[in-house]
């Protein structure tokens, strides 16, 4: 996932907002998650593919301005 991101032109956040970080703080306690934040995090993972290779096929070019 984070190589499909890269390859869009989408930087990861780094936070728990990030898609991949929260799917990797599920895994990392996965003894401890209930049945529907297993399947949300999938789903959500899974969701977050999908979209990274229609934008990739599109051939889509995502630029990131930053402004200070």
């Amino acid at each position: 996932m984070s190589d499909l991101r890269e390859q869009v032109g989408i930087p990861g956040s780094g936070t728990g907002l990030d898609t991949i970080v929260a799917l990797i703080t599920v895994a990392d306690d996965i003894e401890r998650q209930s049945n529907e934040r297993m399947s949300a995090a999938l789903l959500e993972a899974a969701d977050l593919v999908r979209t990274l290779w229609v934008v990739l096929d599109s051939g889509v070019e995502i630029t990131t301005i930053f402004r200070n």
